[in-house]
């Protein structure tokens, strides 16, 4: 079997790292290396991790703070795994994680990266929800080209084990702007991943996954909303290169569920998004459900479209219903009308204004 590293990073996070390492130590498969980056704590982390007496553990200790976007990366280049496999310092892994994750890749060599669901924890280790992401390769294909937020529905970071290759082929974390507070680095990276690797998620929740009141996404949840638009537009720009910047603002716009700044634009996004998704899906054209999930993306924009061009988007609205019936029994789609107007609302009365707009 191949081995395996584990790449974590600490810092001050003394409070779940026992159970996170304990977690990594007990794995049913056990041909791995375990790598911690001590990113300059302050509190007693360190001396836990040292008193572990495990040999696959290795410690490398920063001499200052780097952030974690950088830890990751020395992590990632001192790995000699042939998988790497991604682990929080406040997360629990079950003991059968690192085993499955490398049965699958070991099965199917054309996915590259294979993530899994999670079941929700809070702060005290109470069970919350369970955490189902898409395992369909390309539904997840699609999520990404989408948007920053469908991304989050669809790989849960800590659960992920990909081949060390990848990071060779298209990148490491992005370290220029990884550490800037609320920037979604991850987004970023699997934004790169996608385009020429398949991934895929085990129905079957390996990690136990802590939520946290003071998490980045939720301090900087405005704030990432302008960083999504960026990495959004440079996935748009990559697939239709010929795309005026006007075109790649407004198709951003919707791919982030954000609305248009005009109703003629409102309608013209429509198209942009049709030609765009062509190119997305141009492999996978005569995939059965590939029309499918392209038609649920737009399904999901127009309460957003309402905010701009409110007769277009009713009318897309009936014509969905007539076409597709079932999708009147969408809950996901009456969610996303509920946020998008929430949310809008928020943003006009922080004095918020969108990119590209």
């Amino acid at each position: 079997m191949p081995k395996v590293s584990v790449v974590m990073t600490v810092y001050n996070s003394q409070k779940y790292l026992k159970e996170a390492i304990e977690s990594i130590l007990n794995q049913t498969f056990r041909d791995f290396e375990f790598i911690i980056v001590d990113d300059a704590s302050t509190d007693q982390a360190a001396e836990i991790i040292r008193s572990y007496k495990d040999q696959r553990i290795i410690l490398l200790t920063n001499s200052r703070n780097l952030g974690q976007t950088k830890s990751l990366n020395i992590g990632i280049r001192r790995a000699q795994g042939q998988y790497i496999a991604r682990m929080d310092a406040d997360d629990i892994c079950e003991l059968t994680r690192l085993q499955l994750q490398v049965e699958y890749l070991e099965a199917h060599k054309d996915i590259a990266l294979v993530g899994s669901w999670a079941l929700r924890i809070d702060e005290e280790g109470k069970q919350g929800t369970l955490f189902k992401t898409p395992t369909d390769p390309l539904m997840i294909k699609c999520y990404l080209a989408g948007s920053g937020e469908l991304s989050y529905w669809c790989i849960i970071h800590p659960t992920v084990m990909l081949h060390r290759t990848i990071f060779e082929e298209v990148g490491f974390y992005n370290e220029e702007k990884g550490d800037i507070q609320g920037y979604p680095q991850d987004y970023e990276f699997w934004g790169k991943v996608f385009t020429k690797f398949k991934i895929a998620n085990l129905d079957k929740a390996l990690l136990r996954y802590r939520i946290l009141k003071t998490s980045d996404s939720r301090k900087y949840a405005i704030k990432q909303l302008d960083y999504r638009f960026e990495i959004t537009s440079k996935k748009v720009q990559s697939f239709v290169p010929d795309f005026k910047e006007e075109q790649i603002n407004s198709l951003s716009n919707m791919l982030e569920f954000r609305p248009q700044s005009s109703s003629i634009k409102g309608k013209a996004v429509l198209n942009l998004f049709d030609h765009y998704f062509d190119q997305v899906l141009k492999e996978e054209k005569d995939h059965p459900n590939a029309q499918n999930i392209k038609r649920k993306l737009k399904f999901y924009y127009l309460p957003q479209l309402y905010l701009t061009n409110k007769l277009l988007a009713i009318k897309e609205y009936f014509k969905n219903i007539f076409f597709h019936p079932l999708s009147f029994f969408d809950i996901k789609f009456y969610r996303k009308i509920f946020k998008a107007f929430s949310i809008n609302d928020q943003l006009s009365k922080s004095g918020f204004v969108f990119q590209g707009a």
